[in-house]
């Protein structure tokens, strides 16, 4: 009897045994599923850049969508560029979506067009008061109508909505701008930003990202370029990408990983340039003129005699290591060597920390450099990127020498999230110094760099590859050792009211032009140029009769009054008569601004109500040359302050990736078999 109670026991506690694994293996495969749904969620101010995002049931998370494609094609006409950058989305599930999709543009471009195709309908975008654009889209939302929103977040970074798209639809977003062409010594280039780095925020004292991983294909890109530059071009040359070129196109020689900037750059073939190049466009009305203008020639004789005060900054942050640090590193030690014995200089290194190599300036003689290369040698990327303190210390100058000319050579990748603080800091403090600014590495904020530099009333320079710094540091050198036009006036002869960006026009250095946007009312007018040159004054006059017939130069007159407007927050200009003028120039000329969007709604309701949504996800990438971040993580950063109002609550999505729907089918399927396991074996009760 005792045995048989024995056996009787074994037998369950091993049923129970089996029972209790079976009923492990479910929770576990759920339990991994759910953890895994968690692990590909976001925030949407965390979403990486050129990512449509799919809502969850989880209150301000979101899932990327899968991107299928990247085209971009630029027509250059001269210098100014015309843009149109289509992304291509498909909504895989079978269910109904809302998606938020954020990209990056160059910092100055004027976004004028918005054309979303989903499925067979065409949506065209509207501008309207930003408030009034983000209570259409609401609308068309909750109605079941196909809508599209764009907004700007930051100058550079732009974010698009689009309501309901449904199962299996693609999605074709198209955004168009317009831009010019930057030129620099004989050297014209566009760039335009595939990918854009983790800020740091110093006010969090991190990075902002969140680290995920991912073994999907990462997001690819295509690119074409129609080159009508007005001259005989003598070279064309990507030092970012491989290009293939036919002619006036070139091409992209495969789609390529957006993990850095595209750089297209091009020069005449030798002739005697023209002192200006005009474009002018009528407009209701009124008319719109691109003045281009050379650097006169007495602007190349060195100032040989002119002491200075060289003021060094150079970022070690986490976002240097790698190739960044190197450039850097490799950039300022070429400009030690180009100091003279009566030169004062000092370097300043930052990351979360600031340290000055000397507590003043000192002398450049053999000991003092020997002592700053050693110190620059030595640097390491690594820590985060407070700038403030590493800035306000290279400007500050108490008993500034006036027979010195006093420099400042900020050298960084720019990736910090408070440049609003760092402009208003330059603008208070810059005083007698001037701002020159290094942009190092394959996706720098432009933004950033283009910026400090003008407030700074220096120039900028970007250095992508490594084998660049020594020639493109040379150049940038030698600007530093002539003399820049100051107090430079433009005016119309006949037309007293006309209204010329940028105001007031920044200085001019050695073989860089002076570009200027105008709009008068009269277009048989004279321009005039003047400024300060060394001992002597300089003076031109355009006749505008002689200007060519363009295309987008209301559109980049419209931006640049727009960018000048902005930079007064940095002074003391009210915030009421900034955002009057933003508004009004933005709506009049159909642009995106900080205070407008465009929205496009579809007059017909597609989307039943109370339908389920799904969700996918897609690979994330870091700049090229991020050093051992690259290969170790990828990273979606917060590329953009966004309101609360981005966690509303809406169209809703349930976190239900296939892998998941598949785990949790499985995990059912092993609890039915292990309830019916125990069903079928346990042990029955006898009869009473």
């Amino acid at each position: 009897m005792q045995s048989k109670t024995n056996r009787s026991f074994s037998t369950h506690f091993k049923r129970s045994g089996t029972l209790l694994v079976f009923t492990l293996a479910c929770f576990w495969l759920i339990s991994c599923s759910a953890r895994a749904d968690a692990h590909n969620t976001v925030r949407m101010d965390e979403a990486r850049s050129g990512s449509l995002l799919f809502r969850t049931p989880t209150p301000g998370q979101f899932i990327p969508a899968p991107i299928l494609a990247t085209d971009v094609q630029l027509e250059v006409t001269g210098p100014v560029i015309r843009a149109r950058v289509t992304q291509k989305f498909t909504n895989t599930s079978d269910q109904w979506v809302e998606g938020l999709y954020l990209f990056p543009l160059p910092d100055e471009a004027a976004v004028d067009t918005l054309v979303m195709m989903v499925g067979s309908r065409v949506i065209e975008g509207k501008i309207q008061e930003r408030q009034q654009a983000r209570k259409t889209y609401e609308t068309a939302v909750k109605a079941g109508k196909k809508a599209a929103l764009v907004e700007q977040e930051r100058p550079n970074m732009f974010l698009n909505s689009v309501a309901n798209i449904g199962p299996g639809e693609t999605v074709i977003v198209q955004i168009e701008y317009q831009d010019k062409v930057q030129i620099k010594d004989n050297i014209w280039s566009l760039h335009f930003p595939l990918v854009v780095a983790p800020r740091f925020s110093p006010t969090k004292g991190q990075l902002d990202s969140t680290l995920l991983m991912s073994a999907a294909p990462a997001p690819m890109a295509t690119l074409a370029v129609t080159l009508k530059p007005g001259f005989a071009v003598q070279e064309i040359t990507s030092p970012s990408h491989n290009i293939i070129q036919q002619g006036q196109a070139i091409s992209l020689d495969a789609s390529v990983p957006a993990n850095k900037d595209f750089i297209l750059n091009w020069s005449a073939k030798s002739s005697p340039k023209p002192l200006a190049s005009l474009y002018s466009q009528q407009v209701n009305g009124q008319t719109y003129v691109l003045a281009m203008v050379q650097a006169p020639t007495g602007m190349g004789e060195t100032a040989t005699g002119l002491a200075k005060e060289m003021v060094y900054v150079i970022d070690n942050s986490g976002s240097m290591a790698g190739v960044s640090i190197r450039q850097a590193r490799t950039a300022l030690l070429q400009s030690l060597e180009q100091l003279r014995p009566n030169d004062l200089f000092n370097v300043i290194r930052f990351d979360d920390e600031t340290d000055l190599l000397f507590p003043d300036s000192v002398m450049a003689n053999a000991n003092n450099l020997q002592r700053a290369k050693t110190f620059v040698a030595s640097l390491a990327g690594d820590g985060g990127t407070v700038m403030l303190p590493a800035l306000q210390a290279a400007l500050n100058a108490p008993n500034p020498d006036p027979l010195r000319v006093r420099q400042v050579v900020f050298i960084t990748d720019g990736q910090i999230s408070n440049e609003a603080e760092l402009f208003a800091a330059i603008s208070k403090n810059l005083g007698d110094s001037r701002l020159f600014v290094v942009g190092i590495g394959s996706a720098p904020n432009r933004y950033f760099v283009s910026r400090a530099a003008r407030l700074g009333r220096g120039t900028d320079l970007v250095i992508a590859d490594l084998d660049e710094v020594a020639e493109k540091m040379a150049r940038f050198l030698s600007k530093l050792d002539r003399p820049a036009m100051r107090d430079i006036a433009a005016s119309f002869v006949k037309t007293k009211n006309s209204q010329i960006w940028p105001n007031p026009v920044p200085d001019l250095y050695f073989n860089e032009p002076l570009m200027i946007l105008a709009k008068l009312s009269d277009a048989d007018d004279t321009l005039t140029l003047s400024g300060g040159l060394g001992k002597g004054n300089w003076t031109a006059k355009l006749d505008l009769s002689n200007a060519t017939q363009g295309k987008g130069i209301a559109t980049l007159w419209a931006r640049a009054k727009i960018r000048n407007l902005e930079e007064g927050r940095f002074t003391d200009v009210p915030t009421d008569t900034i955002d009057a003028g933003i508004l009004a120039t933005a709506l009049e000329h159909h642009l995106v601004s900080r205070l407008t969007s465009l929205v496009a709604v579809d007059v017909t309701p597609s989307r039943p109500k109370g339908q389920p949504l799904d969700s996918a996800s897609i690979p994330l990438l870091l700049p090229e040359g991020w050093g051992a971040l690259e290969t170790t993580m990828s990273a979606v950063p917060k590329s953009v302050p966004v309101s609360s109002a981005r966690a509303r609550r809406g169209v809703m999505l349930p976190a239900t990736a296939s892998p998941l729907q598949v785990q949790i089918i499985l995990g059912l399927l092993l609890l039915a078999l292990a309830l019916a396991f125990s069903s079928k074996f346990s042990p029955r009760r006898p009869r009473s």
